[in-house]
């Protein structure tokens, strides 16, 4: 990183979750994707491959931009998993596969990229993607925190704190139908699907390190919830709280106002 005003990080620690704060979101997205990509390195080190599970929303834009220009990543040994999937989306919509494999996957070529199947049974997809999840350890999740405090689409209050499922058909809140509108990923809310595929909430912790990138103002009631209200369904995201190795990366417009210390 440079010498920049935007390269200055401030930290706060929230129990075990540690929130890097930025001025930009560019300086956000960019030290976030640093931290994945030193994080995949060790796992291919380690055990000569990583697992990583990715979130595909506008808010990861710079992150994912950062692993691109990661030429140095053995990507090959890398297996891929999105974290959620519309059961269905209109024409000339991108579903978010395919918002991954044009903002990633096209351009670094993993060695196994595992896809939600929108067009099987839905009982028989959840079982099948969750087998894949669970066949070996998670090295690495990438997520981001909704507007709503989501978590991937676990919305409040049908989030399961103590779910023994890590795949779900879930009903996609309003707010949550919304914020794909405000992020550009559809025309109006009527186009917005109703139902998605998820990973749960246990599903999303099980994985040895989590790294999250919350850009913008919009998700400053949201961060604010996660960071300083109950660990409860209330909030998906306060469950962070109770990760291990969490890391999350944010610019000024999210946090601003929150308590930080220099680092």
């Amino acid at each position: 990183m440079g010498d920049g005003l935007d390269d200055v990080a401030r930290e706060r620690m929230v129990g075990p979750l540690r929130v890097r704060i930025y001025r930009s979101r560019g300086a956000a997205g960019s030290a976030a994707g640093a931290d994945i990509a030193d994080t995949i390195r060790a796992a291919v080190r380690a055990k000569g491959s990583a697992r990583v599970v990715f979130a595909a929303a506008q808010s990861q834009r710079e992150m994912l931009a950062a692993l691109r220009a990661a030429t140095d990543l053995e990507w090959g040994r890398v297996t891929t998993f999105q974290m959620d999937e519309y059961t269905a989306v209109p024409p000339g919509v991108a579903s978010l596969a395919e918002f991954l494999d044009r903002a990633l996957f096209e351009a670094v070529r993993p060695g196994a990229v595992n896809r939600i199947r929108t067009g099987d049974d839905p009982s028989v997809e959840c079982d099948r993607y969750e087998e894949l999840l669970r066949a070996e350890p998670l090295d690495l999740v990438c997520l981001g925190i909704g507007e709503s405090g989501h978590l991937a689409y676990n919305d409040p209050p049908r989030a399961r704190f103590a779910d023994r499922r890590f795949v779900r058909l879930v009903t996609i809140g309003e707010r949550s139908r919304r914020q794909a509108v405000n992020d550009g990923h559809f025309p109006s809310l009527e186009s917005v699907p109703s139902t998605a595929y998820t990973m749960t909430v246990p599903a999303l912790l099980s994985a040895q390190k989590l790294v999250g990138v919350v850009p913008g103002a919009l998700r400053h009631e949201a961060l604010g919830r996660a960071l300083e209200g109950s660990i409860d369904e209330a909030c998906p995201a306060s469950a962070l709280r109770t990760h291990p190795d969490c890391t999350l990366y944010v610019d000024e417009a999210a946090y601003e106002g929150r308590t930080e210390v220099a680092v």
